[in-house]
């Protein structure tokens, strides 16, 4: 009896591919969570104090300079309300009546005015104050002094005192804030730094973990391939069997060499071997029409009565890669395309080059006229795990594996579907320089 298509190693090794299978999803998930959630919290936190800082700040220099530039205007605006005639000569009396209606204007249409004092010189040139009436000495030397002159002669000074208790407040809270947003710098950039370093290790995590599920996977196709094979193989092994068993005197040894022949080249063909341990080879440069035929040829076993229709474009280019890599992303595509078409239809395997305006390009099309991905389905076929079929013995790491595979290669993947028309995938790979065609 051959195997079950879901062929997995048997007995403990069995069990020991399971288990090692359900340890990389957790793995996987858990560096996934990692990336999204590294230190996310505190960077924002750190990135929005800084700006909000920033923000603060700039509004504070903008009112300090405001209230600045009112300041210094405030003189001007002042004793342009003071006449000289209201001084008079020195040897005649101020008009004390005009000069306190100046003084109450002012105090009502300056708030900002904490203190006006009006001197005036007498005939021996002392200076004396005559507003405000009771004081009896000279204004403060630290006050904001303006002449009041006529006809080229100093009549007297305009004392002011200007109150600045707003602006010394915007002042100290810059002075404050400045510190703070410095901080705020300097925490932005350790969180930034640290998130860097995590981040790069957390990739370096995730490109290992997908390395583990490649392989997983790879030795998934292998094993279901392998399972056909065994099936195919059944035939000439029986004829060796049945031949052996035979009388010395009636073994053909031509017959026995044949089946012998034919159970080698099947082998031969599978290279099995070489996928399950893929993850060893080199990169090289690689004919993308030959990748392709040993693909074919690798699950031709899944095929049925499927009518394939190649072709390849003459002249391709090479593309730089690693071989069973590329031919275990064709593989899977193939044999997702068998296994939805289940063994009738038609299968179109189409590979070209294409000139765009990022550089020249090939890509490989494999298309089937089978019933097509569910749209339900078609939002998750990438999501490592996922089976749109159903199937209890997929993986649901081909599509994950082999888009993964792609944009390592630098290339990308195309994926359209409808019940109507079946499924087109589509495979880019950039071209290198490399040996001439």
């Amino acid at each position: 009896m051959p195997w079950p298509l879901g062929f997995r190693y048997p007995g403990t090794r069995g069990e020991a591919c399971r288990t090692e299978r359900g340890q990389a999803q957790e793995k996987v998930g858990l560096v996934k969570r990692t990336v999204r959630g590294t230190g996310g919290t505190s960077i924002v936190l750190a990135v929005v104090l800084f700006a909000a800082l920033s923000v603060v700040l700039s509004l504070l220099f903008m009112l300090r300079d405001r209230l600045r530039a009112e300041t210094d205007r405030l003189p001007e605006k002042v004793a342009a309300g003071l006449r000289p005639d209201m001084l008079r000569p020195a040897d005649e009396s101020p008009r004390f009546e005009q000069i306190e209606d100046f003084a109450r204007r002012v105090r009502e249409n300056f708030p900002g005015l904490e203190s006006l004092y009006v001197t005036k010189f007498r005939p021996d040139n002392v200076e004396c104050c005559i507003y405000p009436w009771t004081f009896d000495r000279l204004p403060p030397a630290n006050l904001q002094s303006l002449k009041i002159e006529q006809a080229g002669f100093v009549l007297g000074y305009l004392y002011l005192g200007l109150d600045t208790g707003r602006e010394q407040f915007l002042q100290g809270l810059i002075d404050v804030l400045i510190p703070l947003l410095i901080l705020a710098a300097f925490v932005s950039a350790a969180h930034v730094w640290r998130q860097e370093r995590t981040l790069a290790a957390t990739r370096f995590q995730l490109e290992e973990r997908n390395q583990e599920l490649a392989r997983f996977e790879r030795l998934s196709l292998a094993g279901q391939l392998a399972a056909n094979l065994l099936h195919d193989l059944k035939k000439p092994v029986l004829h060796i069997r049945d031949e052996l068993r035979q009388e010395r005197e009636a073994i053909d040894p031509q017959t026995l060499n044949e089946q012998v022949d034919l159970f080698l080249q099947m082998l031969r063909e599978t290279n099995l071997e070489k996928l399950a341990g893929g993850g060893e080879e080199r990169e090289e440069y690689l004919d993308v029409e030959e990748v392709l035929r040993v693909s074919l040829n690798l699950v031709k076993y899944e095929r049925g009565q499927v009518e394939v229709h190649f072709e390849s474009a003459p002249g391709l280019p090479f593309v730089r890669g690693y071989k069973y890599r590329l031919v275990q992303v064709f593989s899977n595509l193939l044999l997702n395309a068998y296994q939805a078409l289940r063994g009738k239809g038609h299968l179109w395997v189409r590979a070209f080059r294409e000139t765009e305006s990022l550089g020249e390009r090939i890509g490989v099309e494999i298309r089937d006229d089978g019933p097509g991905i569910p749209p339900e389905h078609l939002p998750h076929i990438f999501e490592p795990f996922y089976s749109a079929s159903g199937r209890t013995d997929a993986s649901g790491l081909g599509l994950y594996i082999t888009r993964t595979i792609i944009e390592e290669m630098g290339g990308s993947l195309e994926v359209n579907s409808s019940a109507q028309a079946g499924t087109r995938i589509r495979v880019w790979l950039p071209v290198e320089a490399g040996p001439p065609v």
